[in-house]
């Protein structure tokens, strides 16, 4: 059985080691950080555009139903234009 202190010892060289990879990584990171700000940017707005599809549809739908012409074309062009927005991300990002 190890003793508490070799134990102690042990996990403290195990924390210091973890602590040194993260070091490592981020020393990698760091001259990056403004293509990682756009990346992360690029995700969330991609991410929103996806997500917010079915919801534009739905509201375009509900105002075709209520004979709201105006409205309708509103959701139809947010929705299309947040596509075109994310597949142009979506290329960005590829390549």
């Amino acid at each position: 059985a190890m003793s508490i202190k070799k134990r102690m010892s042990h996990r403290c060289r195990k924390e210091e080691t973890n602590m040194n990879y993260k070091k490592r990584f981020l020393s990698y990171l760091l001259p990056q950080k403004r293509s990682i700000f756009f990346i992360a940017i690029s995700v969330l707005i991609f991410s929103i555009g996806q997500l917010s599809q079915p919801l534009f549809v739905g509201y375009a739908l509900d105002a075709a139903l209520n004979d709201d012409s105006k409205l309708f074309y509103i959701f139809v062009f947010l929705s299309l234009g947040l596509s075109i927005l994310a597949f142009n991300l979506k290329v960005l990002m590829s390549g």
